[in-house]
């Protein structure tokens, strides 16, 4: 039997990306409380907001009569099937619902995803570095393998600069202007776009529209967002001549 995409969210708060969650087998719930499962430290999030639920190959989400609702893609939900893409906003954070292809899986996601919480609070903020960081508190925390990945900046006033993908999760782009996401699955990489923001022209992934869902990257590919093109270069696709 074919195994099936493994569904996961990618959350942020304003312009600050706060880490990825998979989700399984189990039900999800989402609040302010401490004993949900993720986590939300905003007075705009009720203690019990919202649950997610699998039921055969689809995810529900689910509002639990939240004092301040449930939005997706912009409007209120009290129960929806959720769809690759859909951004699910409660109080002041967005939840980007997507899906991690089958090959794309380390073998304990294959599995079934670990049972650990999520917490998202202003205290755990990171700032970011030349356009890049991720700010989560996941417990228990792991950290991720040096992988030999990296962009290399090829216009712009950081042209020739390289930024190493060595985290599960690093965001690239200027807050305000344009954002996307660039994940790690094994040896593989996704990128996916965060924010749109006042930039006249979308992200591009090889000159094409980047679109709202996930998109795997290979040796080589160009991406440009917030006017500024880099190179995605992945070593262990290079012969040891290189």
């Amino acid at each position: 039997m074919a195994m099936k995409s493994l569904p996961r969210l990618i959350i942020s708060t304003g312009n600050t990306l706060r880490g990825t969650v998979p989700l399984g087998s189990k039900p999800i719930t989402i609040g302010r409380r401490p004993d949900n499962d993720i986590r939300l430290d905003n007075l705009a999030v009720s203690g019990y907001h919202a649950q997610l639920i699998p039921l055969l190959n689809d995810m529900i989400l689910e509002d639990l009569n939240s004092t301040n609702g449930t939005l997706v893609n912009d409007l209120p939900i009290r129960k929806r099937v959720l769809l690759e893409g859909d951004r699910i906003a409660i109080g002041s954070h967005e939840l980007l619902f997507t899906r991690i292809p089958p090959e794309d899986m380390t073998e304990e996601e294959a599995a079934d995803p670990p049972d650990e919480t999520l917490i998202v609070s202003p205290r755990t903020d990171t700032a970011a570095s030349g356009g890049t960081g991720v700010g989560a508190t996941r417990t228990p925390g792991r950290t991720p393998p040096t992988h030999g990945a990296y962009l290399q900046v090829l216009t712009g006033a950081q042209a020739g600069r390289e930024w190493p993908l060595n985290k599960a999760l690093t965001t690239i782009g200027s807050p305000g202007v344009q954002v996307a996401a660039i994940s790690r699955r094994g040896d593989h990489f996704h990128i996916t776009r965060i924010e749109g923001g006042s930039h006249p022209h979308p992200p591009r992934l090889n000159g094409e529209d980047l679109g709202s869902h996930a998109r795997a990257l290979q040796h080589q590919d160009v991406i440009e967002i917030a006017g500024v093109s880099m190179e995605f270069i992945d070593r262990s696709t290079l012969s040891p001549h290189h």
